[in-house]
């Protein structure tokens, strides 16, 4: 017999009972143990899943360990009417459980496909960011996604990698708090439930190394630029929920990274910013070397440091052998009900808000006509954002219909989105844009790898005008790419020194990291559209060919550049 159930003040049955049953016995089965702590452990639990979701799996987690969020992303679907039935089916494994969130990760769009937050830093337009907000919950709330991971709380500095630029706003602390509170407040009026997003991983291990010494500085550390943003967002109170996604198994020692992990969610974001909202730890980051034992019980150490909520491992069988360690060692002097109930009352709280915003109107919308309403929002959010580097009109301005354009793209990977074909080559739309403009347009793709072939070599002597496309998908290729350029550049200077020949009209751009462009290329107009959607590449063509006028703003700084110029 479970233990008597307890009714709140809107008589419903609180998802915490204050009073939790008796001390661990080892003897009781897995069903015993699910009945006595089913809800207050499953509620601090979140599931996921690469590739294909299969439903069954989803339902054990559901049914028999009380699991009461999903995450989706990109991976999980392939367009959007798989994205909706998908959400369907998870929501019917919930029947009857009541409140259950259904989220997706920053970057999975479901319908549309909306600019970057780097895209948005480059807009420089708070209203224009809190209006893509909007719109990205109305179709998300339109197939029963109720939870959002998104944006993300951090600031574009010299470790992040090329690919994960364009998922924060800029470099700049005040104007990545200024975009996220936008975003938050657009996604939040629609009825979507927020969680922003952050590593503070230089914070976490400054306190890990100091831990068995002298303590860091508390003052000083809140005064860090990653925790800026959060410290925004909690005094303009939009912050609703917050995801570390650093992890325990980041770091060599577990149990000291599980008292760093205590110190800065207590000390810092708890009693330094006076944070009350639910705060979610990953425990999927980079395994330790005892990878099965690491996987099994990171997530029991999670809980055990300070953090109310912590998402599982990817992997299913991990998850279930996870959830199983906390429940053994639920009750017990490893995991006290102290534990367990600590985070009884925010969660609570936090629950209770996901029921009352379950029932909206967007949900009677037809998701592809909000397609329809969004697209000119899309396209000119895209528009706003392209950035010139250099003075003056495009050089393809007034081009001899007889020139040769060259169009050369690298070979990058596919774009994740609804809709996106898988295998094409993300600038094909470009080649298509250009070649409307110059129907002698040749697009030529180049592989890092590769270099300059022979093909390159035969289409460098004839064009008399060229794009080049740089998208620098890793640190590892800096160097290759500048090598690639820099042959690029020699070929053309053999051709412009033949006798008779006209000098090349070069125009770079950088579909992605701006920093591709940090060192001048002499000689070529610079262009920056910060990603490699059709809708940036569309609107760079626009400014490229000289039919638009570029307005953005660079929203990270360049060595030779400030704000831009």
């Amino acid at each position: 017999m479970g233990p008597p159930k307890m009714t709140a003040r809107n008589g419903t049955v609180p998802l915490f009972p204050s009073i939790v049953p008796p001390d661990f016995i080892p003897s009781l089965t897995l069903n015993d143990l699910t009945r006595r702590h089913g809800r207050a452990i499953g509620q601090r639990l979140i599931t996921s899943f690469t590739g294909p979701v299969q439903i069954a799996a989803v339902q054990t987690l559901i049914s028999d360990f009380g699991v009461a969020s999903v995450l989706l992303n990109a991976s999980n679907f392939t367009d959007a009417n798989q994205a909706s039935r998908l959400v369907r089916d998870i929501a019917s494994c919930f029947e009857g459980l009541q409140p259950f969130s259904i989220g997706v990760e920053q970057g999975s769009d479901v319908i549309s496909q909306f600019p970057s937050p780097l895209t948005l830093g480059a807009g420089h337009s708070r209203s224009n960011t809190s209006t893509i907000g909007q719109a990205l919950g109305r179709e998300l709330v339109s197939v029963g996604v109720n939870w959002s991971l998104a944006p993300i709380l951090e600031s574009i500095n010299e470790l992040t990698e090329p690919l994960d630029t364009a998922k924060n706003f800029s470099d700049d602390p005040e104007t990545v708090s200024q975009h996220a509170q936008a975003f938050l407040e657009g996604l939040r009026s629609t009825g979507v439930i927020t969680c922003a997003e952050a590593t503070l991983a230089t914070t976490i291990q400054e306190v890990y190394r100091s831990i068995d010494g002298e303590a860091a500085d508390t003052a000083d550390l809140l005064e860090r630029g990653e925790i800026y943003p959060i410290k925004r967002l909690l005094e303009t109170r939009s912050l609703e929920t917050l995801l570390l996604t650093s992890s325990i198994t980041d770091y060599e020692d577990p149990n000291t990274a599980r008292r760093a992990f205590q110190t800065v969610i207590q000390r810092l974001l708890r009693d330094g910013l006076g944070c009350r909202a639910p705060i979610t730890v990953a425990s999927n980051s980079r395994l330790g070397t005892d990878v099965e034992s690491c996987a099994k019980h990171t997530p029991l150490r999670t809980l055990l440091s300070g953090s109310d909520v912590v998402l599982l491992s990817t992997d299913p069988d991990t998850q279930k052998e996870s959830i199983r360690a906390i429940y053994a060692a639920a009750g017990s002097p490893t995991l006290p009900m102290s534990v367990l109930n600590a985070a009884a009352d925010r969660l609570s709280l936090f629950r209770s808000e996901i029921a009352a915003r379950r029932v909206r109107p967007e949900q009677a919308m037809d998701p592809f006509a909000l397609v329809q309403q969004h697209q000119n929002l899309i396209r000119d959010t895209y528009r706003a954002a392209i950035t010139t580097l250099s003075a003056g009109p495009s050089p393809l301005l007034n081009l001899p219909a007889t020139s040769v354009l060259l169009l050369l793209t690298p070979s990058v990977p596919p774009v994740p989105g609804p809709n996106n074909a898988r295998t094409a080559d993300p600038f094909e739309p470009l080649g298509r844009a250009i070649a409307r403009f110059h129907n002698r347009t040749r697009h030529v793709p180049y592989t890092l790898s590769a270099g300059v072939t022979s093909t390159h070599a035969a289409f460098l002597d004839r064009a008399t005008a060229m794009v080049l496309v740089l998208c620098n998908t890793s640190s590892a290729f800096v160097d290759s790419q500048m090598e690639f350029v820099r042959t690029v550049q020699d070929r053309i200077r053999a051709r412009e020194a033949r006798p008779g020949e006209q000098r090349t009209r070069k125009i770079a751009l950088a579909a992605g990291d701006p920093r591709d462009l940090r060192k001048p290329l002499e000689g070529w107009w610079e262009v920056c559209c910060y990603e490699y959607t059709s809708g940036a590449l569309e609107a760079a063509t626009e400014v490229i060919t000289g039919q638009r006028t570029a307005t953005g703003t660079l929203p990270i700084r360049l060595a030779r550049y400030l704000n831009g110029r």
